[in-house]
This record gives structure tokens, C-alpha cells and sequence, in this order.
């Protein structure tokens, strides 16, 4: 496995946009940065793209607005509603837990992964390597990879 600084790779997110908020039958997908490629046949393409299939929450003013044990279509509107269009301040991991925590605008998005055996996790992908690259996180693992036919990219 390639050596690699998850938290220096995570903030590289930090300055950009929310792009778009969608969801397929596993999660739901957040595009991170400028949508550089989409058509009714080719899905859209930005510089990030993270796949929640865990437990998400959404935070305003140190409250819970929205939570959930697995992001699905039913949840699409309150997220969406919440950070697309908005600028992601800040971006982290809290190793305790292998967490993800993103601040978009004044909203705070955590995804807290389950183990390994669970498949609840979240992936981050970079569209801007050849190949793409991945980080998956699990709540006891996190792993940095070519993205490959076994990972699904949102279409």
C-alpha cells in the first residue's frame, strides 16, 4: 500500500463547492469541485467525489438537525438542501473512529463508518489522478487505492 497522509489528502477539498448531491440503491454521492464532464450517457465527473453508506449526521449551531444509519434516497432532500452549492471550509478524519468530517457553509457533515465486516463505510474518490484513486474507511481501517472495477462509480 502506497504511504499516505489521509488528512493532508482529505483537506484538499477544503475551498471547493458542492457540485451535486445524488443517490443510487448503495448511498448517497456528493460531487466535490466543478463538474467537468456530464450527459444524459456519461455520469458527471469533478475533482472529488465521497459515497456515504454509513451513519451520517448533519450539525448546525452545534445542534443535530438530520441524522441517519444509512444515507438513502429517502434522505436525499435534507442534504442536499443542506450543503449543495456551498463551500466545503474544512475537511478532516477523527482516527479515533476513522470519521469523516466535512464543513460545508455553517453545517457540519459527519459519516462514522462501522467495521470492516460491517461494509458500512465511507470512500472518497480522486478524479484527478490516472488512474483515479480511492481512500475507503472503515472504523477499523482506512485503505488508499486505485479505484478499479470492484468500487462502482455513480453514473
Amino acid at each position: 500500500m502506497k504511504n499516505i497522509n489521509f488528512e493532508s489528502y482529505v483537506s484538499l477539498m477544503e475551498g471547493l463547492h458542492v457540485s451535486f448531491v445524488t443517490t443510487t440503491f448503495a448511498g448517497i454521492y456528493i460531487g466535490i469541485g466543478p463538474v467537468r464532464s456530464h450527459s444524459e450517457f456519461v455520469r458527471k465527473v469533478t475533482p472529488f467525489m465521497v459515497w456515504l453508506r454509513a451513519s451520517t449526521t448533519l450539525v448546525r449551531d452545534r445542534r443535530k438537525i438530520f441524522e441517519t444509519a444509512f444515507p438513502s434516497f429517502e434522505d436525499l432532500t435534507v442534504i442536499e438542501g443542506a450543503i449543495l452549492n456551498r463551500t466545503v471550509g474544512r475537511a478532516g478524519i477523527d482516527f479515533t473512529n476513522n470519521s469523516l468530517r466535512l464543513l460545508v457553509g455553517d453545517i457540519l457533515l459527519s459519516v462514522f463508518p462501522g467495521t470492516k465486516s460491517s461494509e458500512l463505510s465511507w470512500m472518497l474518490f480522486d478524479d484527478r489522478l490516472t488512474p483515479p484513486s480511492v481512500i475507503v474507511a472503515f472504523a477499523d481501517s482506512l485503505e488508499f487505492k486505485a479505484a478499479d472495477r470492484d468500487i462502482s462509480y455513480p453514473q
